[in-house]
């Protein structure tokens, strides 16, 4: 998988796997990106269906899990390569499996398939997250730190990086598990590098893993 740190590298990721006509799926409010050589531009996110047009030879994620999902059932249907740039600290450009809800959030379905190729990482497009999206993804950053300690492919490195990256939430009360207090704190750049850190680092030790059970681990974060 290729890793790029800044939106500006988005042109030369893009040609580097290939894709010269990128259908892209995002919500309106990423339209103002710049993606090169654009076949179109999906912006129902979620959404149950993604019309990739014949001209398109690659597909580009914008948004958070549900344009990530979008995108790599799109790859599945279509066969193409997807590049994603991720926008909240969910963590689901690293799989190859995904979700299909409905406009309103409904759950029609799942699969995989997808064939994701380079995650193009930018913390400034996470810096005016809502506080619900930011806190939410966060834990979820967290939860993969819980992820990679019980996942059957674990290792000892691996390890040390998921209790460092635990340890730091709680160093530095990034979030309280039970009153989500400090929320301000996810607007600030260097801790948005820190959480998508977090993501690069569990994933990418145990990229060939497929069945752990996020949700299970999230509801366990959750505040009673």
């Amino acid at each position: 998988m290729i890793v790029r740190w800044s939106l500006e590298d988005l042109p030369d990721t893009l040609a580097e796997v290939a894709i010269r006509r990128p259908f892209v799926i995002g919500s309106e409010r990423w339209r103002k990106l710049d993606v090169p050589g654009s076949a179109g531009w999906w912006s129902e996110v979620p959404s149950e269906q993604a019309a990739v047009p014949p001209e398109a030879d690659g597909i580009v994620a914008i948004g958070g899990g549900s344009a990530i999902d979008t995108g790599k059932y799109a790859s599945a249907q279509s066969g193409l390569p997807v590049v994603h740039v991720p926008t909240t600290y969910s963590g689901a450009e690293w799989t190859t499996f995904y979700g299909i809800r409905s406009p309103d959030r409904r759950i029609q379905g799942g699969g995989a398939g997808a064939i994701p190729v380079a995650i193009v990482y930018d913390v400034d497009l996470t810096l005016d997250l809502p506080q619900p999206e930011s806190a939410g993804t966060a834990l979820n950053a967290l939860a993969h730190c819980a992820e990679a300690l019980y996942v059957e492919s674990h290792n000892s490195d691996a390890d040390v990086q998921a209790l460092r990256n635990a340890d730091w939430f709680n160093d530095t009360q990034i979030v309280d598990l039970h009153l989500l207090i400090g929320l301000a704190n996810l607007t600030n750049r260097f801790t948005g590098e820190v959480i998508f850190g977090f993501d690069f680092v569990s994933k990418d030790a145990l990229q060939k893993r497929l069945d752990f059970n996020l949700e299970t681990i999230f509801s366990l974060l959750r505040p009673r």
